[in-house]
């Protein structure tokens, strides 16, 4: 009895001792490994927590190269801000959410998002806004457009929304986002609509803002050379395809590689 005691204690040590050991192993592994918080509007498709997003898929591919690890926090449009500045150290996607008094940092451009009016087929095509009543989604960027004579303007949460919107004749028009709109439309529901695509009302570079800290300047210098290789290889536009709308002439950042 004694002998077999001493033995379990003997195991029970020994287990303790490599369970501490890989605790601490694994948190020097954690604490080496940095951390990338970004808050951002979920897109069904496009960015959110699902690795198969396509904005998701790119920057775990410059997390991975930055030997870094992406954390991502969906968060409605009206808290974005809000949720961005308490985090107080990470960043920030669409780009121009970030406040304007914060101290921000900017990636190059890994896309680019046109914005189409749109109407329903078989109406009149739009010309102008005036007198239309207008859906558009929250925390989205509209100051390209003139709404001083629209009729209403009514927000949702979503292009989701917004598209039904249109579609049950609650609204005249939307403003829409590509390639979010695609990619909330149901099959057999983008036969049912119309818009320009030769000619967008305005097309906005699609980038990611961060705290300016050296960790984080570190970080989009990286995801940079991530852009600028997987371009060259032509990488790029098979991680968004078919929603890769090519990359602005105009290339400059807060952050230079």
């Amino acid at each position: 009895m004694r002998n077999r005691t001493g033995f379990k204690l003997h195991s029970f040590l020994c287990c303790l001792l490599f369970t501490i050991w890989t605790f601490h192993g694994v948190m020097a592994n954690d604490h080496k490994t940095q951390q990338i918080f970004l808050s951002t509007l979920k897109i069904a498709g496009l960015i959110g927590s699902s690795a198969d997003d396509k904005y998701t898929t790119l920057l775990n591919i410059a997390a991975q190269d930055h030997d870094a690890r992406l954390v991502i926090s969906e968060v409605p449009g009206n808290r974005l801000e809000h949720q961005f500045r308490m985090i107080g150290t990470g960043c920030i996607f669409p780009e121009y959410r970030a406040p304007e008094d914060a101290d921000v940092v900017i990636s190059h451009p890994f896309n680019q998002a046109p914005v189409h009016l749109v109407w329903r087929r078989g109406d009149h095509p739009p010309t102008t806004l005036e007198g239309l009543r207008v859906g558009l989604v929250k925390g989205y960027g509209y100051d390209f457009a003139d709404f001083s004579n629209v009729k209403s303007i009514t927000h949702v949460e979503s292009e989701r929304q917004n598209l039904l919107m249109l579609l049950f004749r609650r609204v005249d028009t939307i403003l829409s986002y590509f390639p979010d709109l695609p990619l909330a439309a149901n099959p057999g529901e983008i036969e049912k609509i119309s818009y320009n695509a030769r000619a967008p009302l305005h097309t906005s570079p699609e980038r990611i803002a961060c705290f300016d800290t050296p960790e984080n300047r570190a970080f989009l210098t990286s995801l940079n050379q991530t852009i600028a290789r997987l371009e060259k290889s032509g990488e790029l536009a098979e991680v968004l395809a078919p929603y890769f709308y090519g990359l602005p002439e105009d290339r400059q950042a807060a952050v230079k590689d």
